[in-house]
């Protein structure tokens, strides 16, 4: 097949994909040809060097994936069909944040000194709207009231606060401080947000664009993070200079007290279904487990996590960058991803397809996440393995089992209360049938334990 006029092959070049049998050949033009190695013809060309993304999320409307790539000045756009579209001009800087607009169907992508407004009917940019002096902004959408907030982390002291229908900035809150974070509670309808340089954090009604509350608590670091569990009326914020987390009851705006904490905190991911907020810290290999209806820390997750990290609470699973994937049930690691894939830039959840995507320099990596057959299984992977055959199921389970060599598996049941419903040891690779027809129907939980590691699969019995 020959190389399309003006290409030309780069180095390490060929790959060849045995189950869809083609051939990708990589080309100076940051584009892999595509070769249909049965018919020996040229498939297509497709770019990758649109990566190096610094963030993306992913769009239920028309089930599609956004992807900011700075470097390329760009949007890139995923379809279903896993087709690529490009939409020029819509980020510029590597600390751009995404703002999905879920009813007006519209991404705000919030940019250095800009936001950038991109109607996703069409996947085009509609409007380029100025945010002059914020460098690194942190949005906030309030999408009752069609308005998005920018507060600035730096160098900036003005939020700017946007009207979605008008696209235009409506109004500036002039404070005396930079803000490093904040969130919107929807179920008080207010924004809570941290001051710096007066250590505080503040209450923003955004009905009519006023500060109505402050809490004074001390610290004031340049990277504080915040979290709401609005199910149980609570803001959690987690100050690095104090090395404290503040819970704040937000219905009877009052501190409902703090805790200290080991080290400093990088990020905070919330799992409303079990009530557990899970901190992450970039210079420890360990994930806090705090339990936001006992009000304390009750775990400590061995695992690394360095920015890049997400949070799937349909399946209960918190993914880190370097591979490590958490069971939030059972608050462990339950398998690792392929090698390959343990340097993402940034993450993204498809609820339609039930799938995550991670996405490292030049490679855009899609897990499919099936809760009621099998847990994600990556090549290099030294625990055991486990595979649920025949979901949903009536009398019997069909199940795989695969225990690394030399060791021993022991396999354990439980229903959705938690409850041992049955159990079997000195388990090695082989395929079983576990009858169930002693079980009542319902949802039950199979871990494969071996080596100090776990892998566990949900089972529905009918």
């Amino acid at each position: 097949a020959r190389v399309p006029a003006g290409e030309s092959l780069g180095r390490n070049v060929l790959s060849f994909a045995t189950e869809r049998n083609e051939l990708y050949c990589a080309l100076y033009s940051d584009s892999v040809l595509v070769i249909d190695a049965a018919a020996d013809t040229i498939r297509g060309i497709m770019d990758y060097a649109y990566f190096t993304p610094r963030a993306m999320v992913h769009n239920p409307a028309g089930n599609k994936l956004y992807l900011l790539c700075p470097g390329k000045d760009m949007v890139l756009v995923m379809g279903p069909d896993c087709s690529f579209r490009r939409i020029p001009g819509a980020v510029t800087s590597n600390y751009a944040i995404p703002v999905l607009h879920s009813v007006l169907n519209r991404l705000y992508v919030a940019d250095a000194h800009a936001t950038y407004v991109v109607d996703c009917n069409v996947d085009s940019l509609v409007h380029t709207i100025p945010s002059v002096g914020i460098s690194r902004p942190e949005p906030v959408l309030v999408p009752g009231l069609n308005k998005l907030y920018l507060f600035p982390q730096a160098p900036y002291a003005e939020i700017f606060v946007y009207d979605c229908l008008r696209d235009s900035v409506v109004r500036y809150i002039t404070q005396t401080t930079q803000m490093p974070c904040a969130v919107y509670d929807p179920r008080s309808n207010r924004i809570f947000f941290a001051c710096q340089d007066t250590p505080s954090v503040r209450v923003l009604d955004p009905v009519h664009d006023v500060v109505v509350k402050t809490f004074s608590i001390g610290g004031g670091s340049t990277r504080g993070r915040m979290a709401v569990n609005p199910d149980l009326g609570r803001l959690y914020y987690t100050d690095q200079t104090l090395d404290r987390m503040f819970t704040l009851d937000v219905q009877a705006d009052t501190v409902a007290g703090s805790i200290p904490l080991p080290w400093d905190i990088d990020s905070l991911f919330l799992n409303r279904k079990l009530g557990k907020l899970y901190l992450c810290s970039r210079d420890h290999a360990a994930v806090l487990v705090f339990d936001c209806r006992r009000g304390a820390i009750i775990d400590t997750v061995a695992a690394d996590y360095q920015y890049s990290a997400l949070m799937d609470d349909r399946n209960d699973k918190l993914y880190l960058r370097y591979g490590a994937v958490m069971d939030c049930r059972y608050d462990s690691v339950v398998t690792m991803l392929p090698p390959d894939s343990l340097n993402p830039r940034c993450m993204a959840w498809n609820m339609i397809d039930n799938r995550v995507y991670q996405a490292s320099s030049h490679t855009l990596y899609v897990y499919r996440d099936d809760p009621s057959a099998v847990e994600e299984v990556g090549t290099g992977q030294s625990g055991p393995m486990l595979t649920v055959l025949g979901n949903p199921a009536r009398g019997a389970v069909n199940l795989r089992l695969q225990v690394p060599s030399g060791q021993q598996g022991t396999l354990f049941v439980y229903d959705a209360a938690g409850r041992l419903v049955h159990s079997s040891f000195g388990l090695r690779t082989s395929s079983i049938t576990l009858d169930v027809r002693s079980m009542s129907a319902g949802v039950f939980f199979v871990c494969l334990g071996a080596g100090g590691s776990r892998a566990t699969a949900k089972v529905v019995l009918e």
